[in-house]
């Protein structure tokens, strides 16, 4: 079933007045602009209060003279000017301009001269789609009705039962400022506005925007370094080999990532520049060199705009036989250069974005945090960020994307939440976007988050915005085709790990990882957890994250089986029911996820961990918000004697069982388990 749908970005622009020249609109859109596009709602009346919100802020809307033909209004030269039905919002703006009141400008007559506001406008066909949930009906009013008047059109395919598409007509303005710290305060009024169906982005605004998330190493990594130096070849370094995996699932991993018979995954890595290096051959493609060796490499200090893209493809897809294997080498890397063109690079962002067309849903890598220049850590109302272009394309998207955590700043790490201004963080309770933060200590029962990093709202209750760990720490790799360097400490390499494993799980399980929410929430269930003491003192690192430390060998079982450890290994069974009356506080065991027994308070004792499904909580506007997300329960109270069933009827004790990890989409009662729609269950 193709659940991404194709979007079109054919674009028709309106001229703005007959005598505006090209090289005018050209110098418009090239100067420090406010870029809003409208989606839907009363476009027209939009349109005028996004004028009025830029006028209280500094940013003067020009103006450009043009005398009414024979048969002309006011309000027809609007709409021939490109403006949306009705004219009459816009009347009000020409009013104020004109200094006349809206009742004189309908007695203007042919030959006079009146002022309209100068700014580009376009329009482009859109698709868009939505995620459907329980209340599919009234969201799916709420499109329409936000559509009515733009040649709406939906996709009533009862078959896809996950996304809904609207096709529709957006507007889009190109407002220009005198500077660029007027546009900056106008992007900022806009989006810490109320105004509901819109979008902003700033164009050409120099500086960067973009914050690579790692940091140059100084550690010597001397075998390396002296075996480049004489020429000589050494043992691939398996960046799998950083991670603490499950020792009875590593084969289910290595045996994956051998089978050449899997489809290639597309990565894009929406990155710094990204040179073709002969350890990428062929992931880039005929772009990547055929020709490699190790004798001929040489160690460089790391240069993080330079080098970062190219480490970063490395910890995913390096090859065999070059030094170095990475997490899931058979894969596409699709390089986006986020410094390219930085005066715009939200804009590029956001389409980029809403631009990908793939039946499957490719793995979108930011090792970076990408944010608004010159403005404060954190927006004041927490729906700013949905007014973002990028935070728009981001609600819609049907990939899964992997970020890293941010670093700290001023010394303090940062709460990941809505209102922090770093993309693509501040969506972790979206449906597709995992945050990824980095352990120091990446060890099973002595697991340390690293200190340099952005955390969740500790809080119980809330909704975590960052969601696993991955190792970090020096990692050394090839950063061109004859240059080796290393990094330390960052999230960045964290995240490419987690980029390669979801890769990997997407190509070995594609049918069941054909949506999102799937795979945000296996992520989180296969990761092993935080212990939950450390130095004989409660562990408060278990609460800044959703999960645990990946694990991408229990990520590589066959996620249609519920899983069990009750003695040697792994074992899949069908999931029937839970015996009555069994109970796991703080949870129902219908959204029971995973039940791991670990290491309690006092040597020798063990508790119980419990991963479970979090109510989705739609709503009109956010109906993904919430969806994929956890509860992580410490030391959780399991009712006595509780007992399963599976589907051929044997009832298995919990007391005999450490390791219980069900089909993410169960269904009690489903034989054999059936993966159903998360989004159907009950909204309480």
């Amino acid at each position: 079933m193709k659940l991404l749908q194709q979007v079109s970005f054919a674009t028709v622009t309106f001229l703005l007045a007959e005598h505006s020249t090209a090289s005018a609109r050209a110098e418009m859109k090239d100067a420090p602009s406010v870029v809003i596009t409208f989606d839907g709602g009363k476009v027209s009346e939009n349109i005028r209060d996004v004028l009025n919100v830029l006028e209280l802020s500094g940013v003067s809307v020009s103006s450009e003279p043009s005398v009414l033909k024979k048969g002309e209004t006011v309000c027809s030269a609007l709409l021939h000017l490109g403006y949306p039905e009705p004219c009459n919002p816009m009347l009000q703006v020409v009013a104020r301009i004109n200094g006349r009141s809206e009742e004189l400008l309908a007695t203007v007559a042919a030959g006079e001269t009146i002022l309209f506001p100068s700014i580009f406008l376009s329009t482009r066909k859109r698709e868009t789609t939505r995620y459907r949930t329980e209340e599919t009906g009234t969201y799916m009013e709420n499109i329409t009705k936000n559509w009515s008047h733009f040649q709406f059109k939906v996709d009533g395919k009862i078959e896809n039962k996950f996304v809904t598409t609207v096709t529709y007509v957006q507007y889009e303005a190109v407002v220009a400022a005198k500077t660029a710290q007027l546009a900056h305060k106008g992007y900022d009024s806009l989006i810490e506005s109320d105004l509901q169906n819109i979008s902003i982005s700033l164009r050409g605004i120099g500086g960067s925007t973009i914050k690579l998330n790692s940091g140059p190493s100084t550690v010597d990594k001397s075998l390396i370094e002296n075996a480049c130096k004489q020429g000589i070849t050494w043992s691939d370094v398996d960046y799998s080999d950083y991670i603490d995996m499950d020792a009875d699932a590593v084969h289910y991993y290595s045996d994956a990532r051998k089978d050449n018979t899997l489809t290639k995954i597309n990565v894009m890595l929406m990155d710094g520049p990204l040179s073709p290096a002969g350890n990428l051959y062929p992931t880039l493609g005929a772009g990547a060199l055929r020709f490699f060796s190790t004798k001929t490499c040489g160690w460089v200090a790391f240069e993080q705009l330079k080098n970062h893209a190219n480490l970063m493809a490395g910890i995913i897809a390096s090859q065999r036989a070059t030094g170095f294997v990475g997490i899931w080498p058979r894969v596409n890397i699709k390089p986006f250069n986020l410094f390219e063109d930085i005066g715009r690079v939200m804009e590029n962002v956001a389409y980029y974005l809403q631009s990908d067309n793939d039946s499957r849903p490719d793995v979108y890598l930011f090792a970076s945090s990408i944010e608004p220049i010159g403005t404060e850590t954190y927006w004041n109302n927490p729906d700013a960020r949905l007014r973002t272009s990028e935070g728009s394309a981001i609600e819609n998207f049907l990939n899964i994307v992997v970020t890293a955590a941010p670093p700290v700043e001023n010394g303090n790490a940062l709460v990941v939440n809505a209102q922090l201004r770093k993309f693509p963080q501040n969506f972790g309770d979206n449906a597709n976007v995992i945050v990824v933060t980095a352990c120091e200590d990446c060890t099973r029962g002595a697991a340390k988050l690293t200190e340099r990093a952005g955390v969740s709202n500790p809080e119980e209750g809330q909704i975590k915005f960052v969601h696993v760990a991955a190792p970090t720490g020096t990692v050394t790799g090839w950063v061109g085709d004859t240059e080796i360097a290393s990094t330390d400490g960052g999230t960045s390499q964290a995240a490419a790990y987690v980029a390669g494993m979801v890769a990997g799980m997407i190509a070995k399980y594609p049918t069941y990882y054909a949506y999102p929410p799937i795979i945000k929430y296996r992520v989180q269930i296969c990761s092993w957890p935080l212990p939950s003491f450390r130095g004989g003192q409660v562990n408060e690192e278990v609460g800044k994250i959703a999960a645990g430390v990946v694990d991408p060998g229990v990520c590589l079982l066959d996620p249609s089986k519920t899983w069990l450890k009750r003695g040697n290994g792994w074992e899949p069974i069908d999931f029937a029911h839970w015996e009555k009356d069994v109970t796991i506080d703080r949870a129902s065991p219908s959204n029971a996820l995973r039940l791991m027994r670990v290491a309690g308070a006092s040597p020798g004792s063990t508790e119980w961990r419990v991963y479970s499904k979090r109510e989705n909580r739609p709503s009109p506007r956010r109906p993904a918000k919430g969806l994929g997300s956890i509860n992580q329960i410490v030391d959780a109270q399991i009712s006595a004697n509780a007992a399963l069933v599976t589907c051929a009827g044997e009832r298995i004790k919990l007391s005999d069982v450490s390791d219980l990890l069900f089909v993410t989409t169960n269904n009690p009662g489903d034989c054999p388990a059936v993966a159903e729609d998360i989004t159907s269950s009950p909204v309480k």
